[in-house]
């Protein structure tokens, strides 16, 4: 659920709630005054910028609170696909390095349906096989 930042009129505290989007006032009690607090758009979290500087592509956060800070693209892409693991579990990917973390959630979702998929199919077979087994004339 998002949060919300409320105003009070009369004495200018800012309010944080959490609300559903449906169910969000527009005025909330202020808990300090005990005037109405209005609804005002908040700023987002942080802001990221891409730029490319003599070829080299990297990204520009600003966190909103003055700090302000660079990474390359290529980090970027590190933590996307491999993320902060240990030695042994790149060991135990092996050649999966390269793949991203969403793309192997993804297979592994996949292969689960299949192998499922793959199960009833058989179990289907098998049934088939015994009704046909019984009727045969011997």
């Amino acid at each position: 659920m998002p949060l919300y930042e409320f105003v009070c009129t009369t004495c200018d505290e800012l309010v944080e709630h959490i609300f559903k989007y449906s169910e969000k006032p527009k005025e909330v009690p202020c808990p300090c005054c005990g005037g109405k607090a209005e609804y005002r758009v908040a700023l987002p979290g942080y802001f990221k910028i891409k730029y490319d500087q003599n070829g080299r592509v990297g990204f520009k956060y600003d966190l909103g609170d003055g700090k302000k800070f660079h990474r390359s693209a290529t980090r970027e892409q590190h933590e996307h696909t491999v993320g902060n693991r240990t030695t042994k579990d790149l060991q135990k990917m092996g050649n999966d390095k390269a793949k991203s973390v969403y793309t192997k959630d993804y297979q592994r979702h996949v292969d689960a349906k299949e192998k499922s998929a793959s199960e009833v199919r058989t179990k289907a077979m098998k049934e088939e096989l015994k009704k046909s087994n019984k009727f045969s004339p011997k």
